[in-house]
């Protein structure tokens, strides 16, 4: 059995949709109960249709880009374990990232499903559901004292906890894009990768233009879609950039 037969088998897909089908009915469950307790309040069905309205209009941008990074990770761990990991939880940068270090730290020198035995999907999504397990646990016990410590933070300054916050997103930033673009060579122990700078740098514009447009003319939908739209961007610069530079 190859990498590709293991992501694709029906035993992959029964696994996977159980899981989706598992969340799904506790949304239908809260759903549900959140409907009830609406019409106990006195929520005519008027106003709740224009909440669902509402909504699935504000969803969707966001919706969009959960959809656009999926297609970039089926293509390596196949649609059923991204549609279970990305409907669950879970994010397509890291989830690639993780699976980069287990196939290295194992001895495989790329994530190649074409080159993989069918035993690295197994070593991946153990990988990955402990790491993504990992995070809920310790936001299980952390994250009261973290948000509370913040609320406090942020009674007595402001700004220093919105610089706080701008420097741990950065650093999520640059711990994403920082293995694609900071490479460990073979003749040189590191270099620059000239075609993922690119992407990164067109994205960058993207979204600073879209920010600018959005600011200008109040534009409250490119607000909604910026960061889909950047996704596209960046996704189709890196089509462009990877055949047609050498």
């Amino acid at each position: 059995m190859t990498f590709r037969d293991a992501i694709n088998s029906p035993q992959t897909f029964l696994f996977c949709g159980l899981g989706v089908l598992l969340v799904t009915l506790i949304i239908l469950y809260y759903l549900v109960f959140s409907i009830k307790h609406a019409k106990a309040l006195g929520v005519t069905n008027q106003e709740l249709m224009t909440v669902v309205k509402t909504t699935i209009s504000v969803s969707f941008g966001p919706a969009l880009s959960i959809l656009v990074p999926l297609f970039a990770l089926i293509s390596v761990l196949g649609s059923a374990w991204s549609w279970l990991r990305l409907s669950v939880i879970g994010s397509a940068a890291m989830e690639l990232i993780v699976a980069n270090m287990a196939i290295l730290a194992d001895g495989y020198t790329e994530l190649l499903p074409d080159v993989l035995p069918a035993e690295a999907f197994g070593l991946l999504t153990l990988s990955i559901s402990i790491g993504v397990c990992a995070g809920t646990v310790l936001n299980l016990f952390c994250n009261k004292f973290y948000s509370q410590s913040f609320q406090k933070l942020r009674q007595k300054n402001s700004s220093i906890t919105k610089q706080i916050t701008d420097v741990l997103f950065s650093g999520l930033i640059i711990g994403v894009i920082g293995p694609g673009i900071f490479k460990l060579g073979t003749d040189v122990p590191f270099y620059i990768d000239f075609k993922y700078t690119l992407v990164f740098l067109t994205s960058l514009c993207s979204v600073g233009v879209l920010g600018i447009l959005a600011k200008k003319y109040n534009l409250k939908a490119l607000i909604n879609y910026g960061f889909s739209i950047s996704l596209l961007i960046g996704m189709g610069s890196a089509i462009v950039y990877f055949n047609i530079i050498p």
